[in-house]
């Protein structure tokens, strides 16, 4: 028998998408894991934030916020709003720095227990982090 986890993805009932009302929203609908799309700032902080464009890595937050884009949510707010609690996140990496930023809120909030990864991991596969990959699968022949 397989087991199928009920999954809110990026945005969840017409919240903006990687918010903090987003993954309340989709915790309180009974979601057993929150994905959110992870990149970083120019300085460093690990922001769910899922376009290329504008490039969120060129800014730190405040410029970012001044120079009118849409609000971006820091990584750290969301984990740390649901540490201990019976949910799972994914972390949809972006860009490899994204790991980066993303292991050290990890680390500081001990919430390894509560979060594995997807994106961009090639880099992770030989790592001791491996086992918090869920990797794609190769393309199979039909038959």
């Amino acid at each position: 028998m397989k087991h199928y986890q009920i999954i809110a993805h990026t945005g969840c009932e017409d919240t903006p998408y990687n918010s903090v009302d987003s993954c309340r929203v989709g915790y309180e609908a009974g979601a057993e894991v929150l994905e959110v799309d992870v990149r970083v700032t120019r300085d460093g902080v690990a922001v769910l934030y899922h376009d290329d464009e504008p490039d969120v890595s060129q800014y730190t937050i405040e410029e970012w916020v001044a120079a009118g884009y849409e609000p971006i949510e820091k990584l750290e707010t969301v984990l740390e709003l649901f540490a201990g609690k019976p949910v799972m996140f994914n972390l949809d990496l972006k860009t490899m720095a994204a790991y980066e930023a993303a292991f050290a809120v990890m680390d500081e909030l001990k919430v390894w227990n509560q979060v594995y990864f997807t994106g961009v991991t090639d880099h992770l596969a030989h790592g001791d982090r491996a086992k918090h990959v869920v990797w794609n699968m190769p393309d199979l022949p039909p038959e």
